[in-house]
């Protein structure tokens, strides 16, 4: 069974119809990129499988969950997002709390998600920042990393779905590379 599946799916913005009939399967374990220039729908297309935008018409399947645009309400919404706590969205902005630091920007998610305690949380964050090289820096704040450490930092828990919205955009070449293999493992 596919992870995120996608029928017919159109997005109208205004007066503007953005995606139009949009089919797309997306396998459990497998990375999946959109290319396209600017204005194509990319983030438009992100935006809706985290329903940050709600679709218009067609279906979006994440897990057993399934809502049809155009009568998606809170309750499918509030559903679709309980599944979605296994996973994270990565803008092309940071947005970690600044007020939080690095340790703490990983455990409140997973504490919020209601999956796991504190201490589980707290545990789980150790071994994430350990993994994508950032163990040294769990007790600073976001405003002190560079670029690349905060992309890590954003997806450091690595929940089973992770949307990224130009993940690499802001970042200096030599941060590209290292951003890319955290993605890909």
């Amino acid at each position: 069974m596919s992870l995120i599946e996608l029928t017919n799916l159109e997005v109208t913005i205004g007066h503007k119809t953005i995606l139009k009939s949009i089919d797309l399967t997306i396998e459990e374990g497998t990375v999946t990129a959109f290319v396209g220039p600017s204005g194509s729908g990319k983030t438009t297309l992100l935006r809706t499988l985290n329903l940050l935008q709600i679709p218009t018409s067609g279906r979006l399947r994440v897990g057993d969950t399934e809502v049809i645009g155009g009568k998606i309400n809170k309750r499918d919404i509030r559903q679709i997002r309980q599944i979605r706590n296994h996973s994270t969205m990565v803008f092309q902005q940071f947005h970690l709390f600044k007020n939080y630091t690095v340790l703490q920007n990983v455990v409140q998610p997973l504490v919020l998600s209601g999956r796991f305690s504190r201490k589980e949380a707290e545990i789980i964050a150790h071994e994430s920042l350990e993994k994508v090289g950032l163990a040294a820096f769990e007790n600073q704040y976001p405003v002190t990393l560079s670029g690349g450490q905060q992309q890590r930092v954003a997806i450091a828990f690595k929940p089973k779905i992770i949307l990224f919205d130009e993940p690499t955009s802001a970042l200096d070449p030599e941060m590209v590379d290292g951003v890319l293999q955290v993605i890909s493992t």
